[in-house]
C-alpha cells in the first residue's frame, strides 16, 4: 500500500510540472528586416540649375547661360549582386538657357543612358551613368542668319549620382549631376561646340 501511495505522488508531480511547462509564455523571435530591394521599373520627376556654354568654332565668340531646369525621368534597375546594380534611364527635360549676343536658346533636353551603381547599404546607392544626349536649339536671335530656326541635335552625357530609399516604402530621392556635350551645332552663320551642365534633384516612385 505504501509503494502505492508513494508512486501516485510520484506521478501527481510529473504531472504538475509538465502542465507548469506548457502554461509558460512563449516568444516568438521577432522578424529578420530585409533588405531594400532595388529590382523593378521607376518613375519621377525632378528640379535643378543648368549652366551652357557655346563656342563658336574660328570665330573666337563665346556665349555662356544659366537657368532652372526640371522633367521627368524612369527607368529599370537590376540587382544583379548584393552590393551592385545596372540600369537603364530616359529623361526629358524642359529649360530655356538664352545664350548672349543671339547665341541661341536651348529650350529642351533628352537623354537615354544606363547606369552602373554600388550599394554601401541597402538603401543607398552611389551610381555612374552615360549615354546618348539631345537637344532643342532655338536659332531665331539671329534673324536672317539663324538659317533654320529650330534644330534638334544629338550627342553624349555623362555624369553621376546618389540615391537613397529612406522610408519603408519605394519612394527614392537622389540628387544627380550631368554634363552634356554636342558639337557642330549650327548658331547663325556659326558652327559651335555646345556643354551643358546639369545639378538636379529628383524623386521617384519604384513600382
Amino acid at each position: 500500500m505504501r509503494n502505492v501511495f508513494l508512486a501516485g505522488i510520484a506521478f501527481g508531480a510529473l504531472t504538475m510540472s509538465a502542465m507548469a511547462a506548457d502554461m509558460a509564455p512563449y516568444y516568438k523571435a521577432p522578424p529578420v528586416a530585409q533588405g531594400f530591394n532595388w529590382n523593378g521599373f521607376y518613375l519621377g520627376a525632378d528640379v535643378g540649375g543648368a549652366w551652357s556654354s557655346v563656342d563658336a568654332n574660328g570665330f573666337g565668340a563665346s556665349s555662356s547661360a544659366s537657368g532652372v531646369i526640371g522633367g521627368v525621368y524612369g527607368g529599370y534597375n537590376w540587382q544583379v549582386a548584393p552590393q551592385w546594380l545596372i540600369g537603364i534611364e530616359g529623361d526629358s527635360s524642359w529649360t530655356d538657357l538664352s545664350g548672349t549676343a543671339g547665341f541661341g536658346k536651348v529650350n529642351w533636353l533628352g537623354s537615354v543612358r544606363g547606369r552602373i551603381g554600388y550599394t554601401p547599404t541597402s538603401t543607398m546607392l552611389f551610381y555612374f551613368t552615360g549615354g546618348a544626349a539631345w537637344s532643342s536649339i532655338d536659332n531665331s536671335g539671329f534673324g536672317s542668319f539663324a538659317g533654320s530656326s529650330d534644330q534638334t541635335k544629338s550627342g553624349w552625357v555623362i555624369g553621376g549620382g546618389v540615391e537613397w530609399a529612406p522610408w519603408p516604402s519605394n519612394w527614392l530621392i537622389r540628387a544627380e549631376y550631368l554634363n552634356y556635350n554636342f558639337t557642330g551645332v549650327a548658331v547663325g552663320p556659326f558652327s559651335t561646340d555646345l556643354t551643358i551642365n546639369e545639378v538636379r534633384a529628383g524623386v521617384a516612385y519604384k513600382f
